[in-house]
């Protein structure tokens, strides 16, 4: 009985492992990681959040002494948050079962703001939202700060005809996407004329210039006379077609270029008081933005186009209530809360903008949105007049969602802070004071709990204590629907992975497999290496492939083919997940004849830590493109070589960049006549650059010619 007992264990955990891969995607992917929860801001997320009162664990943490909580995140399965005590600030971590990580970092008195201090994070840092205009970034390994942006001064008139200075606030939340920081600012709100004042900028976190732990910006918008700038109030920015689109207050949407000072497009709003104060959402099924203003209660949808918007399917309607909160984006409507100070009702608009609900609930919150459950969409937020919990249940019939009490949140009062999830279902939800709320299934708190006793403990030899978590985690599963099991399957290997290293029948096992759905996982053993692959069909084709090689003594492999191998990635990882060799090869059609790209990366332990080099390729397989980057150990590019070539193959031109400190030094461009040759002939001129940089500013220029035997000759 014993025997069959752990062979039952054995097979749940070799399934388990097998799932490890996918699980860690998600676990990255979709962190909860600012206001809006993704780039988009569309405050969607696939989770199975609980939607039974019977069906609920609730944890209430409270924190001692504190007399508010921030905005909070989650990212890498823990909770951030800035809670303000009597003596100033101090940046939380919390665990997702409620527990204190013991880590906490104090923040000066006066970063604490009233309505600033929202949170996101990237690359393993943290970037804070201070008082006076500033960004404030922490390192997450260390938990310590990095850095800050400079103090922000307006110069103001007064009636009386005096000048005032006047610090700022930054009250959207900030953006990370790409190695780049996006923020913005108001003057700050004591001041009667705070829309008059303020701007948006970049910082380029990993190459800007730091001076005395001030780093610079990388760009301003608008980019001079910052003191004349519109201010941006609660108006987050999002990431649409690599560019980086933001509204103000007096109306104007722009689409901005991510890492310099270019505008592509502007859309300015006709009339009066068409100020946004409300996050933008786009719609990536549709290529719509919607945006919402406040005092003319407007919602606009724009057609993007690439960088700009198209005018010929812009549609305006007039709301019933202003907006200066947020938006949430679902599978059919979109819902709006309007709860602030100058409107009352959480009103919901098809995506076509038919308003199909007006309710009397008063919040301030972008709702969120759950569609983990197919057919359904659920939308929570919380009533400022009751301080209750609401879940909107919408079954997407453009007929009005049914509302009803989930929990009681304890939140009466004016609350512009959002319910947020991670990506189990964990629902973390503010409260009154000095408290928050984690709402769950009792799986998903099974699992918390799984992870903090085995995964952050490292408590393997702790046998009795695991069976027992992974017993009620079982006996749940048997009771769970189709949607949970698939759900909850996909969430086994995030706690187990470490654990099951430590198992020795594991070993035993030569071969495995099991079949789910669409979906079928096979394992085999060979030397200690496990060969994993997990298939998936549509219509009786094969839709994904994934491999996965693990030998605990060596290196880590992984391989994922999509739709009969019109893509395909390869990673090669040692044990302490440093990435050493990655290729990603894109196709687009089945026969593996018209090869779209192909990227390679090699990262190494020398000077030299990164090298990657990516082809892009014509139908006729001749290449159209190749690239070569280098970087060392710093993140920093030592050089880039760039080839592009005409459709014979033939090398059309040569850039070669050389950089010093991550600062470009030089530049050589070599321009190659139509057989591919350097030199002048009946095919065209052949001629090169040389250029050499000093602190980003060309030093010297020299251009050469070259005759039809290959001799170079100086132009200037």
């Amino acid at each position: 009985m014993k025997r069959k007992y752990n062979y039952l264990w054995i097979l749940i955990l070799i399934l388990i492992f097998i799932c490890q891969i996918n699980i860690k995607a998600i676990n990255e992917d979709n962190d909860w990681v600012g206001y809006g929860g993704n780039l988009t801001n569309s405050k969607v997320t696939k989770a199975l959040t609980p939607i039974n009162n019977n069906d609920i664990n609730a944890i209430n943490v409270n924190i001692p002494n504190v007399n508010s909580i921030k905005e909070r995140i989650v990212y890498h399965n823990k909770i951030y948050m800035v809670v303000a005590f009597n003596d100033g600030g101090s940046l939380l971590e919390y665990n997702l079962n409620g527990t204190s990580t013991k880590r906490t970092l104090k923040l000066n008195e006066d970063s604490i703001g009233v309505v600033s201090n929202k949170l996101t994070a990237g690359d393993n840092k943290l970037f804070i939202s201070i008082d006076g205009g500033k960004t404030m970034a922490i390192d997450l390994n260390s938990f310590t700060k990095l850095w800050e942006t400079k103090l922000v001064k307006f110069k103001i008139t007064l009636d009386n005809g005096k000048q005032k200075t006047i610090y700022g606030q930054s009250n959207s939340e900030p953006l990370y996407y790409d190695g780049y920081l996006y923020n913005s600012v108001v003057l700050n709100p004591s001041s009667n004329n705070e829309p008059s004042h303020g701007f948006f900028y970049a910082i380029d976190v990993n190459h800007g210039n730091i001076n005395n732990n001030t780093i610079d910006y990388a760009w301003t918008y608008p980019s001079d006379n910052l003191d004349k700038g519109w201010g941006y109030y609660y108006s987050d920015s999002i990431i649409v077609n690599d560019s980086l689109i933001m509204a103000n207050e007096n109306g104007d949407v722009i689409i901005h270029s991510l890492k310099d000072n270019t505008v592509y497009d502007t859309y300015h709003m006709d009339g009066s008081n068409n100020n946004v104060r409300s996050t933008l959402v786009y719609d990536e099924a549709t290529n719509y933005l919607y945006v919402a203003t406040q005092k003319s209660k407007k919602l606009y949808r724009f057609k993007i186009n690439n960088h700009s918007f198209d005018l010929k399917d812009l549609k305006i309607v007039s709301l019933k209530n202003e907006v200066s909160g947020g938006i949430g984006l679902g599978a059919n409507n979109i819902y709006l809360s309007s709860g602030g100070q100058y409107g009352k009702g959480l009103m919901v608009y098809t995506k076509d903008l038919t308003l199909i609900a007006n309710t009397n609930y008063n919040t301030q919150s972008i709702p969120l949105v759950s569609e983990g459950y197919s057919g359904k969409t659920y939308f929570y937020f919380i009533d400022y007049n009751t301080g209750k919990l609401i879940i909107g249940q919408d079954n997407n019939n453009n007929k009005s969602p049914i509302y009803y009490e989930f929990a009681n949140a304890n939140l009466k009062k004016y609350n512009y802070f959002s319910i947020i999830s991670d990506n189990k279902g964990n629902l973390i939800v503010p409260t009154n004071g000095n408290s928050f709320m984690i709402i769950s299934k009792p799986l998903i708190n099974k699992l918390n709990q799984f992870d903090e006793n085995v995964i952050n403990n490292k408590e393997y030899d702790k046998y009795q204590s695991s069976y027992k978590l992974l017993n009620e985690i079982v006996s749940l599963d048997k009771k769970a629907t189709n949607n949970e099991k698939e759900f909850i399957k996909e969430y086994y290997a995030s706690a187990y992975m470490n654990y099951l290293k430590v198992l020795n029948d594991f070993n035993k096992i030569n071969s495995y497999s099991y079949k789910s759905g669409k979906t079928t996982y096979y394992l085999k053993r060979n030397n200690n290496i496990y060969y994993v692959y997990k298939t998936s069909y549509q219509n009786g084709n094969v839709e994904t492939i994934i491999n996965y090689v693990y030998d605990k003594n060596k290196l880590n492999v992984s391989g994922l083919w999509q739709g009969t191998r019109k893509s395909s990635t390869y990673v090669i990882t040692r044990n302490n997940n440093k990435i050493i060799n990655k290729k990603v090869n894109n196709y687009y059609d089945s026969n593996l004849l018209l090869i779209k790209s192909k990227t390679m990366n090699l990262y190494k332990n020398k000077y030299i830590t990164t090298y990657f080099n990516t082809k892009t390729y014509y139908s006729n397989k001749k290449i159209k493109t190749n690239n070569y980057y280098y970087k060392n150990n710093n993140n920093q590019y030592t050089s880039i070589k760039k080839y592009t070539y005409y459709s014979n193959g033939k090398v059309k031109s040569y850039d070669k960049f050389g950089y010093s400190k991550g600062k470009l030094a030089r530049n050589l461009y070599y321009k190659y006549n139509s057989l591919g040759v350097l030199k002048s002939n009946k095919y065209g001129k052949a001629y090169s650059y040389d250029k050499i940089y000093k602190n980003n500013k060309i030093k010297s220029s020299h251009k050469y010619t070259y005759n039809a035997y290959g001799k170079k000759k100086k132009v200037y």
